[in-house]
């Protein structure tokens, strides 16, 4: 905690050379969608990123993109060793999780349960660019 609080800034440029999508002055879907679909190949979860990608094309209206990543999603997550996905139930279970989210009071709740949960219910929204 103590090189937080010394070396805030040095954190901040380190940041933001691993990530530069966060020195853009406006963010849309397009870039965060891209920047996620690099998170899979390195990521711990790609099914989790998957999930998300569909889930921000289907809250920014595009739901027949969400629609072509679930089928993309489906396709490659079947091809998976079953020791893979056994720890979130398989392609049906995950695809039935998704489809579930797909539902703007549920997606709208959970997204609203998560700022609450982190304390940040009273940032001001300024929603996200559709690209």
């Amino acid at each position: 905690m103590k090189r937080h609080n010394n070396n805030f800034e040095e954190i901040i440029t380190e940041l933001k050379r691993q990530v530069p999508l966060l020195q853009k002055d406006e963010l849309n879907s397009q870039d965060l969608i891209q920047y996620m679909k690099g998170a899979i190949v390195n990521g711990l979860n790609p099914e989790d990123t998957m999930k998300d990608i569909i889930l921000l094309h289907y809250w920014c209206g595009n739901e027949e993109q969400a629609l072509k990543e679930l089928e993309d999603s489906i396709k490659i997550i079947s091809k998976w060793e079953e020791r893979l996905t056994k720890d979130f139930g398989g392609v049906d279970a995950w695809e039935k999780q998704v489809r579930n989210l797909m539902n703007r009071d549920i997606l709208t709740n959970n997204i609203d349960k998560q700022l609450n949960k982190f304390g940040l219910e009273k940032l001001k929204d300024y929603g996200l660019g559709i690209g």
